[in-house]
């Protein structure tokens, strides 16, 4: 079986150029450069700051100010930030370092090798005690005591290899006043663990998210972290990552403008054992001129409250070939238990998908219209009541006011040995959706159109 493979541009793949001639590298720690944060400020871009390890951990934030250089750890030094305190920007009046770990504010970077733990308080800023929440690793500017972003453009930046862990943001990539920018992030092979919310939070488009785990985040405790999760913004590949034990897997919510988007692919990731929703892609509905397709493909989904949650709003998307296995809703309520939920979207493909084991229903449709559901197997789900739903293979919902699941196809499925139905369509056979080609089992009301 193929899946489709998203195509990342040669430019967001080679981030950090080629050094120059006269590059040097300067040694942390060292007589000349006792700490991380006087070697990077003596740093010309090119140059490598070679961080060793050392038995205590540094007890500093490190903010990067110049282009092209690289910030590489030897052995996994370890920044904490449990005694780090507040000081004026060199650059920038008004505004207070720290205390996230490791801020990047120039271009052509890279941060390789480094664990980050303990930045878990609020940025502070002239006028604004609360400031902005640290985070281990941040990438992208500041904003001034007004909340406007300062005149400094990241782009092109690198971080792989880093653990962090007891933060209250695990990786802050871009910021929400800058969304939007091409920033070329690559993130790879890194771990967030144990932060008070998100593990990867990304403001910026043209981020590839690589071979990264984020596991046990959102321990704030307020139902608020997820593993990965996008704000507002399109061209986001998510690939290869596991996500583990946070409130939602992955949560991407795209740019709704109505100016064309770049698309945005969840591919081949293990989304498992999260306490709500395993995969959420939102990009709004036609209705409001939401542009920019998202894929969600090639993923394993298991043990969440909901598999794959449609129920936000998506269009001109694609869910195909994922598998989507005992998304059982403990403890969750209502809306709980489903493997794939279609709650509110239009004009999408949901197909080669395999469903089963779901608490309630494997596949449940809402207001969702104008799609296509093909080549799913929807198999063996329901197998415990009691969350609001019924137990069917296909839960097709009738029309009643402005919730409605109409003109969509229903072709070449397979469903069998769901608890109560394997397909139910209460708007009746044949009337406002396609139903032709399935396999279904006995077990099916006989208005389902099959």
């Amino acid at each position: 079986m193929r899946f489709p493979t998203p195509t990342i541009s040669l430019t967001l793949l080679c981030c950090v150029p080629a050094l120059p001639a006269a590059a040097k590298t300067l040694y942390v720690p060292s007589s000349h450069y006792p700490t991380i944060q006087s070697a990077v400020n003596a740093a010309a871009s090119g140059d490598t700051v070679l961080v060793a390890a050392k038995p205590t951990p540094y007890a500093e934030s490190v903010r990067i100010h110049t282009d092209g250089i690289v910030l590489q750890g030897k052995n996994n030094p370890v920044l904490d930030g449990s005694t780090v305190t507040t000081g004026p920007d060199p650059i920038f009046p008004g505004v207070q370092d720290g205390p996230s770990g490791i801020i990047v504010e120039a271009s052509h970077v890279a941060v390789r090798g480094f664990t980050v733990q303990n930045f878990s308080r609020n940025e502070q800023y002239d006028g604004n005690p609360e400031g902005f929440p640290a985070a281990g690793i941040r990438l992208g500017g500041d904003t001034d005591a007004n909340g406007n972003p300062l005149p400094v453009v990241v782009h092109d930046v690198e971080v792989s290899g880093c653990v962090s862990q007891n933060n209250y943001f695990g990786y802050l990539i871009g910021s929400l006043a800058n969304a939007g920018d091409p920033a070329q992030y690559r993130i790879f092979a890194n771990l967030a663990t144990r932060n008070l919310t998100h593990g990867f939070l990304v403001y910026s488009g043209n981020t590839a998210l690589t071979g990264n785990r984020s596991l046990q985040n959102a321990q704030q405790g307020a139902g608020n972290g997820d593993g990965i999760t996008t704000g507002f913004d399109n061209g986001v590949v998510i690939t290869g990552n596991e996500t583990a034990g946070n409130v939602n897997g992955i949560s991407v919510f795209a740019d709704f403008t109505a100016a064309q988007q770049p698309p945005t692919y969840i591919t081949f990731n293990n989304v498992h054992d999260n306490q709500q929703d395993g995969i959420i892609p939102n990009n709004g509905v036609s209705a409001i001129g939401a542009t920019g397709s998202i894929t969600v493909s090639g993923n394993v989904i298991s043990g969440n409250s909901i598999g794959i949650d449609l129920s936000y709003g998506i269009s001109h998307s694609t869910i195909s070939y994922n598998t989507v296995t005992n998304n059982t809703g403990q403890n969750q309520g209502s809306f709980s238990g489903i493997g794939i939920d279609a709650g509110y979207g239009d004009t999408c493909t949901v197909a080669n998908n395999v469903v089963t084991g779901s608490a309630a229903d494997g596949i449940y449709v809402d207001d969702f219209v104008s799609s296509t559901f093909s080549n799913n197997q929807v198999n063996n789900n329901g197998g415990s009541l009691g969350y609001g739903f019924d137990g069917y293979g296909f839960d097709v919902t009738a029309v009643s006011g402005a919730t409605s699941a109409t003109a969509d196809t229903f072709i070449r499925n397979t469903a069998h040995g769901n608890n109560t139905y394997d397909a139910y369509d209460a708007n009746g056979k044949a009337t406002l959706n396609t139903w032709t080609q399935n396999s279904f089992g006995p077990n099916n009301v006989p208005n389902n159109g099959r």
